[in-house]
Protein backbone atom coordinates (compact mmCIF):
# COMPACT_ATOMS: atom_id res chain seq x y z
CA UNK A 1 0.00 0.00 0.00
CA UNK A 2 1.26 3.48 -0.84
CA UNK A 3 1.13 6.37 1.60
CA UNK A 4 1.37 9.94 0.32
CA UNK A 5 2.92 12.69 2.44
CA UNK A 6 2.32 16.41 1.90
CA UNK A 7 5.67 18.24 1.89
CA UNK A 8 6.09 21.99 2.38
CA UNK A 9 9.38 21.96 0.51
CA UNK A 10 9.99 23.24 -3.00
CA UNK A 11 7.58 22.29 -5.85
CA UNK A 12 10.23 20.28 -7.72
CA UNK A 13 10.68 17.95 -4.76
CA UNK A 14 6.90 17.50 -4.42
CA UNK A 15 6.59 16.68 -8.11
CA UNK A 16 9.43 14.16 -7.84
CA UNK A 17 7.79 12.41 -4.88
CA UNK A 18 4.45 12.27 -6.69
CA UNK A 19 6.07 10.92 -9.86
CA UNK A 20 7.84 8.15 -7.96
CA UNK A 21 4.61 7.22 -6.18
CA UNK A 22 2.65 7.08 -9.43
CA UNK A 23 5.32 4.97 -11.07
CA UNK A 24 5.22 2.54 -8.14
CA UNK A 25 1.44 2.35 -8.31
CA UNK A 26 1.57 1.73 -12.06
CA UNK A 27 4.11 -1.04 -11.59
CA UNK A 28 1.88 -2.75 -9.02
CA UNK A 29 -1.16 -2.54 -11.29
CA UNK A 30 0.19 -4.39 -14.32
CA UNK A 31 -2.57 -6.64 -15.62
CA UNK A 32 -2.07 -10.38 -15.67
CA UNK A 33 -4.24 -13.14 -17.04
CA UNK A 34 -5.35 -16.51 -15.75
CA UNK A 35 -8.10 -19.04 -16.36
CA UNK A 36 -10.87 -18.69 -13.76
CA UNK A 37 -12.93 -21.76 -12.91
CA UNK A 38 -15.73 -19.75 -11.26
CA UNK A 39 -17.64 -16.67 -12.40
CA UNK A 40 -17.66 -15.15 -8.90
CA UNK A 41 -14.09 -14.50 -7.86
CA UNK A 42 -14.62 -13.05 -4.36
CA UNK A 43 -17.15 -12.92 -1.53
CA UNK A 44 -17.63 -10.62 1.47
CA UNK A 45 -19.56 -11.32 4.65
CA UNK A 46 -22.83 -9.54 5.38
CA UNK A 47 -22.21 -7.46 8.46
CA UNK A 48 -25.50 -5.60 8.58
CA UNK A 49 -28.72 -5.22 6.58
CA UNK A 50 -30.72 -1.99 6.72
CA UNK A 51 -33.61 -0.38 4.85
CA UNK A 52 -34.07 3.21 3.72
CA UNK A 53 -36.79 5.08 1.80
CA UNK A 54 -36.03 5.87 -1.83
CA UNK A 55 -36.90 9.11 -3.60
CA UNK A 56 -39.61 7.22 -5.50
CA UNK A 57 -41.35 6.16 -2.30
CA UNK A 58 -40.12 2.58 -2.16
CA UNK A 59 -37.78 0.70 0.17
CA UNK A 60 -34.08 0.21 -0.53
CA UNK A 61 -32.49 -2.92 0.94
CA UNK A 62 -28.89 -2.11 1.84
CA UNK A 63 -25.98 -4.25 2.93
CA UNK A 64 -22.86 -3.40 4.89
CA UNK A 65 -19.88 -5.72 4.69
CA UNK A 66 -18.54 -7.48 7.76
CA UNK A 67 -15.05 -8.72 8.48
CA UNK A 68 -15.18 -11.91 6.41
CA UNK A 69 -13.68 -11.96 2.93
CA UNK A 70 -12.53 -14.75 0.62
CA UNK A 71 -11.51 -15.01 -3.01
CA UNK A 72 -9.90 -17.16 -5.67
CA UNK A 73 -6.43 -16.27 -4.37
CA UNK A 74 -7.15 -16.73 -0.67
CA UNK A 75 -5.29 -19.29 1.40
CA UNK A 76 -6.14 -21.70 4.18
CA UNK A 77 -9.57 -21.43 5.78
CA UNK A 78 -10.56 -18.44 3.65
CA UNK A 79 -9.92 -20.47 0.49
CA UNK A 80 -12.01 -23.32 1.90
CA UNK A 81 -14.84 -20.85 2.49
CA UNK A 82 -14.54 -19.55 -1.07
CA UNK A 83 -14.57 -23.06 -2.55
CA UNK A 84 -17.63 -23.98 -0.47
CA UNK A 85 -19.51 -20.89 -1.67
CA UNK A 86 -18.68 -21.70 -5.27
CA UNK A 87 -20.04 -25.21 -4.68
CA UNK A 88 -23.24 -23.86 -3.11
CA UNK A 89 -23.86 -21.70 -6.19
CA UNK A 90 -22.82 -24.50 -8.59
CA UNK A 91 -20.22 -22.09 -9.89
CA UNK A 92 -17.60 -24.33 -11.48
CA UNK A 93 -16.44 -24.90 -15.02
CA UNK A 94 -16.41 -21.24 -16.05
CA UNK A 95 -12.96 -21.83 -17.59
CA UNK A 96 -12.59 -18.29 -18.89
CA UNK A 97 -9.38 -16.31 -19.25
CA UNK A 98 -9.66 -12.91 -17.55
CA UNK A 99 -7.31 -10.07 -16.82
CA UNK A 100 -6.63 -9.09 -13.24
CA UNK A 101 -4.33 -6.72 -11.42
CA UNK A 102 -4.56 -5.77 -7.76
CA UNK A 103 -8.24 -6.66 -7.60
CA UNK A 104 -10.31 -9.62 -8.69
CA UNK A 105 -11.80 -9.30 -12.21
CA UNK A 106 -15.46 -9.51 -11.20
CA UNK A 107 -17.80 -8.00 -8.58
CA UNK A 108 -17.59 -9.14 -4.96
CA UNK A 109 -20.79 -10.76 -3.72
CA UNK A 110 -22.27 -10.98 -0.25
CA UNK A 111 -22.60 -14.25 1.65
CA UNK A 112 -24.86 -15.79 2.82
CA UNK A 113 -27.64 -15.38 0.39
CA UNK A 114 -31.04 -13.95 1.23
CA UNK A 115 -33.57 -16.78 1.50
CA UNK A 116 -36.70 -14.83 2.46
CA UNK A 117 -38.03 -11.29 2.89
CA UNK A 118 -41.23 -10.47 4.80
CA UNK A 119 -42.77 -6.98 4.96
CA UNK A 120 -45.36 -5.94 7.56
CA UNK A 121 -46.70 -2.56 8.71
CA UNK A 122 -47.72 -1.20 12.08
CA UNK A 123 -50.85 0.32 10.51
CA UNK A 124 -53.76 -0.87 8.38
CA UNK A 125 -52.78 -0.82 4.71
CA UNK A 126 -56.16 -1.70 3.21
CA UNK A 127 -59.24 -3.71 4.15
CA UNK A 128 -57.53 -7.05 3.50
CA UNK A 129 -54.07 -6.11 4.83
CA UNK A 130 -54.40 -4.91 8.39
CA UNK A 131 -51.65 -3.95 10.82
CA UNK A 132 -49.01 -6.70 11.23
CA UNK A 133 -50.37 -8.70 8.27
CA UNK A 134 -47.82 -9.71 5.66
CA UNK A 135 -47.74 -7.37 2.67
CA UNK A 136 -45.71 -9.74 0.51
CA UNK A 137 -48.44 -10.03 -2.12
CA UNK A 138 -48.34 -6.23 -2.60
CA UNK A 139 -44.56 -5.74 -2.69
CA UNK A 140 -42.23 -6.54 -5.57
CA UNK A 141 -38.51 -7.23 -5.19
CA UNK A 142 -36.38 -5.72 -7.96
CA UNK A 143 -32.68 -6.41 -8.39
CA UNK A 144 -30.35 -8.40 -10.62
CA UNK A 145 -28.08 -11.40 -10.37
CA UNK A 146 -25.82 -13.62 -12.49
CA UNK A 147 -27.25 -16.76 -10.85
CA UNK A 148 -29.33 -17.77 -13.89
CA UNK A 149 -26.24 -17.35 -16.05
CA UNK A 150 -24.23 -19.62 -13.75
CA UNK A 151 -26.94 -22.29 -13.50
CA UNK A 152 -27.29 -22.37 -17.30
CA UNK A 153 -23.67 -23.41 -17.65
CA UNK A 154 -22.68 -19.78 -18.35
CA UNK A 155 -24.82 -19.52 -21.51
CA UNK A 156 -28.01 -17.63 -20.53
CA UNK A 157 -27.68 -13.87 -21.12
CA UNK A 158 -30.02 -10.90 -20.80
CA UNK A 159 -30.19 -7.73 -22.90
CA UNK A 160 -31.12 -4.84 -20.61
CA UNK A 161 -31.36 -2.20 -23.32
CA UNK A 162 -33.75 -4.21 -25.50
CA UNK A 163 -35.71 -5.96 -22.73
CA UNK A 164 -35.67 -3.46 -19.89
CA UNK A 165 -38.40 -4.66 -17.47
CA UNK A 166 -41.37 -2.29 -17.26
CA UNK A 167 -41.55 -2.87 -13.51
CA UNK A 168 -38.09 -1.30 -13.11
CA UNK A 169 -39.56 2.09 -14.01
CA UNK A 170 -41.12 2.07 -10.54
CA UNK A 171 -37.98 3.52 -8.99
CA UNK A 172 -35.49 6.08 -10.29
CA UNK A 173 -32.58 4.11 -8.82
CA UNK A 174 -32.89 1.73 -11.79
CA UNK A 175 -32.90 4.33 -14.56
CA UNK A 176 -29.11 4.16 -15.21
CA UNK A 177 -29.43 0.48 -16.15
CA UNK A 178 -31.61 1.49 -19.11
CA UNK A 179 -28.76 3.52 -20.61
CA UNK A 180 -26.03 2.16 -22.91
CA UNK A 181 -23.41 1.93 -20.19
CA UNK A 182 -20.67 -0.47 -19.32
CA UNK A 183 -20.55 -1.53 -15.69
CA UNK A 184 -18.28 -3.98 -13.91
CA UNK A 185 -15.97 -4.96 -16.78
CA UNK A 186 -18.73 -5.76 -19.23
CA UNK A 187 -21.15 -7.57 -16.93
CA UNK A 188 -23.66 -4.82 -17.75
CA UNK A 189 -22.55 -3.86 -21.25
CA UNK A 190 -25.26 -1.62 -22.67
CA UNK A 191 -26.77 -2.81 -25.94
CA UNK A 192 -25.33 -6.31 -25.62
CA UNK A 193 -26.54 -9.40 -23.75
CA UNK A 194 -24.99 -9.68 -20.30
CA UNK A 195 -24.65 -12.17 -17.48
CA UNK A 196 -26.87 -10.09 -15.17
CA UNK A 197 -30.51 -11.19 -15.14
CA UNK A 198 -33.35 -9.23 -13.51
CA UNK A 199 -34.90 -10.34 -10.24
CA UNK A 200 -38.51 -9.25 -10.64
CA UNK A 201 -41.16 -10.97 -8.53
CA UNK A 202 -43.72 -10.35 -5.85
CA UNK A 203 -42.29 -11.31 -2.49
CA UNK A 204 -45.13 -13.82 -2.08
CA UNK A 205 -43.95 -15.66 -5.22
CA UNK A 206 -40.24 -15.85 -4.48
CA UNK A 207 -38.18 -18.89 -3.54
CA UNK A 208 -34.65 -18.89 -2.02
CA UNK A 209 -33.20 -19.51 -5.49
CA UNK A 210 -34.62 -16.17 -6.68
CA UNK A 211 -32.35 -14.30 -4.26
CA UNK A 212 -29.11 -16.07 -5.17
CA UNK A 213 -26.23 -13.59 -5.63
CA UNK A 214 -28.65 -10.65 -5.48
CA UNK A 215 -26.81 -7.35 -5.59
CA UNK A 216 -26.98 -4.05 -7.48
CA UNK A 217 -23.37 -2.90 -7.01
CA UNK A 218 -23.95 0.76 -6.28
CA UNK A 219 -23.67 2.79 -3.11
CA UNK A 220 -26.76 4.33 -1.59
CA UNK A 221 -26.51 6.19 1.72
CA UNK A 222 -23.10 4.67 2.44
CA UNK A 223 -24.26 1.07 1.96
CA UNK A 224 -24.28 -1.40 -0.90
CA UNK A 225 -27.67 -1.42 -2.63
CA UNK A 226 -28.94 -5.00 -2.82
CA UNK A 227 -32.55 -4.57 -4.00
CA UNK A 228 -35.51 -2.23 -4.10
CA UNK A 229 -38.87 -3.28 -2.64
CA UNK A 230 -41.63 -1.60 -4.65
CA UNK A 231 -45.29 -1.28 -3.69
CA UNK A 232 -47.69 -2.43 -6.42
CA UNK A 233 -50.61 -0.76 -4.65
CA UNK A 234 -51.06 2.41 -2.62
CA UNK A 235 -52.64 2.19 0.83
CA UNK A 236 -56.36 2.97 1.03
CA UNK A 237 -56.48 3.29 4.82
CA UNK A 238 -53.62 4.74 6.84
CA UNK A 239 -51.18 6.81 4.80
CA UNK A 240 -48.39 6.70 7.37
CA UNK A 241 -46.62 3.42 7.98
CA UNK A 242 -43.61 2.03 9.77
CA UNK A 243 -42.61 -1.11 7.92
CA UNK A 244 -40.63 -3.96 9.44
CA UNK A 245 -38.65 -5.85 6.82
CA UNK A 246 -37.50 -9.25 8.07
CA UNK A 247 -34.64 -10.70 6.01
CA UNK A 248 -33.44 -14.24 6.65
CA UNK A 249 -30.04 -15.32 5.34
CA UNK A 250 -28.86 -18.77 4.35
CA UNK A 251 -26.45 -18.81 7.30
CA UNK A 252 -29.42 -18.56 9.68
CA UNK A 253 -29.05 -14.91 10.66
CA UNK A 254 -32.17 -12.73 10.70
CA UNK A 255 -32.28 -8.94 10.34
CA UNK A 256 -35.46 -6.94 11.02
CA UNK A 257 -34.82 -3.27 10.22
CA UNK A 258 -37.66 -0.74 10.08
CA UNK A 259 -38.44 2.20 7.82
CA UNK A 260 -41.18 4.83 7.89
CA UNK A 261 -43.00 6.03 4.76
CA UNK A 262 -45.78 8.54 4.23
CA UNK A 263 -47.91 7.94 1.14
CA UNK A 264 -49.70 10.77 -0.64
Amino acid sequence: MLYFTAYKSNPMKRHYVLLVALMALSACDVAKTRVFDAFVTSYMEVGQLTVEPTESGNIALLGKSGNGYCSWNSEGKALQTYDSLCAVHQDAGYNTTLEYALLAPSPTYFYGDVVSIIVVSNADFNETHLANDTLNDLVRVLSFSPYQHILSGYTALFNWQNNYPVTFYADSLFFPYKLPITLLQGYMDGGHPTEMHPIDKRLSETTPADYGLMQLFKHYKERWLMAVLCFEEQPTMSKQHTFTVTITLSDGRVFSPTVSLVFE
